[in-house]
């Protein structure tokens, strides 16, 4: 905004899949996305990867463990990811690995809705770091998780067209600021 401060952004959030949908139709001129999404009909590049921290309620056993594993979760309630999502399924099949069972108790798509459920004291859950930072002290912990997982997203951007130098220049800008 500062480099062209003539241009209104709009920015909204709404379902990858729905951001999905209005970047392949030309309604958006870019996207951030969760990489799960339908890649058909969209031009997509890598834009950032966070590596998963498990979000703790304050006062929580775990918080004195530096690392939490699968077996340290086993009989926690559990506040999972939405089933679609990729880090969910690559922590099922850590937990599976190690023989461990969580207790779901909530599933959710967004990590920002597991850290203000941890707060609330209702479980233990994977977030992403990014996303659970203004949580952190504020009624949770976060904790790194092994095996290393991690949240991908993806930038993705209309099929077939070229982006204007003002798109460019806001590309860049946001890689930077990762």
């Amino acid at each position: 905004m500062a480099a062209n401060p003539n241009v209104a952004v709009t920015f909204q959030a709404r379902m990858s899949s729905n951001v999905r949908d209005l970047v392949a139709s030309g309604q958006f001129d870019l996207g951030i996305v969760a990489d799960e999404i339908d890649r058909t009909g969209v031009e997509v590049e890598e834009f950032a990867r966070f590596r998963v921290a498990i979000a703790l309620p304050k006062g929580h056993s775990l918080e004195a463990l530096d690392v939490v594993r699968p077996a340290d979760l086993a009989g926690q309630p559990f506040i999972a990811l939405a089933p679609e999502d990729t880090t969910r399924r690559e922590a099922e099949i850590a937990f599976a690995k190690e023989g461990v069972a969580v207790r779901t108790v909530m599933e959710t798509p967004y990590s920002t809705t597991i850290c203000a459920m941890v707060a609330a004291g209702i479980g233990v859950g994977l977030v992403n770091p990014l996303t659970a930072e203004p949580y952190d002290g504020h009624g949770l912990s976060l904790r790194p998780f092994e095996p290393a997982l991690h949240f991908r997203t993806l930038l993705i951007t209309p099929p077939n067209r070229l982006p204007s130098t003002i798109l460019e220049d806001f590309i860049r800008v946001l890689r930077r600021a990762i």
